[in-house]
Parts: C-alpha cells; sequence; structure tokens
C-alpha cells in the first residue's frame, strides 16, 4: 500500500440528510485537514500525479450535496 492508495477522510454523515458515493468530477472540491477554505480535488490529482486511469478510479463521498 502506496499513500496513493489510502486517503483520511472526516465527515458527519450521522447528521448528513443525503450521503451519494459517486466518481469524482471536475469542479468537484474538499476541505483539507488543517487550511482554510477549499481546494479542487483535480489540483490535488494533479499535485499527486494522478494518471488519467488512476483519476478514472476515484469514488468521493458527497454529504448534502
Amino acid at each position: 500500500c502506496n499513500g496513493k492508495d489510502v486517503i483520511a477522510l472526516s465527515c458527519d454523515v450521522e447528521n448528513a440528510k443525503n450521503v451519494v458515493v459517486r466518481h469524482w468530477k471536475n469542479g468537484d472540491r474538499f476541505r483539507p485537514f488543517g487550511m482554510k477554505g477549499s481546494k479542487l480535488l483535480s489540483d490535488l490529482f494533479t499535485d499527486l500525479k494522478l494518471s488519467e486511469r488512476e483519476k478514472q478510479e476515484v469514488w468521493v463521498m458527497e454529504a448534502d450535496g
């Protein structure tokens, strides 16, 4: 298992009314730990040097859209 295989996340799914697991799409954002604001997933993929194939395999959990 390398760093590209595991990601930690925090999501308040107990209080969420709608939780969806789906493939990522352009424009998706997340809030990195210790950072104010959000970051585009596409920017994270660039930082991690993910290939197009690896990007196609990424899933996201979306809480309350």
